[in-house]
């Protein structure tokens, strides 16, 4: 799924992460993170959009991936009214 924000794209994607009992949120955010790398296949940094518990070992994270530039972009010379 792609969301635009102010001209940008952003993808996003959903997925289920298990983890122990014994991690805090802290934990699980960082799991979600490093999953969602795995995900959009980058280094760069992912956004944790939503977490929700659905039940105490499993999670549903929405990750965001770090920002993909529309594929037009405005010259320089090009006003708003004459695009």
């Amino acid at each position: 799924m792609k969301t635009a924000v102010r001209g940008v794209y952003h993808e996003t994607k959903a997925f289920l992460i298990r983890v122990n009992p014994s991690m805090d949120m802290g934990d699980v955010v960082q799991v979600a993170r490093a999953e969602g790398k795995k995900l959009f296949k980058t280094s760069k940094n992912v956004k944790v959009v939503d977490l929700v518990r659905r039940s105490e070992t499993e999670f549903f994270a929405v990750v965001q991936a770090p920002e993909v530039v529309s594929g037009r972009k405005l010259r320089t010379s090009e006003s708003p009214e004459t695009v």
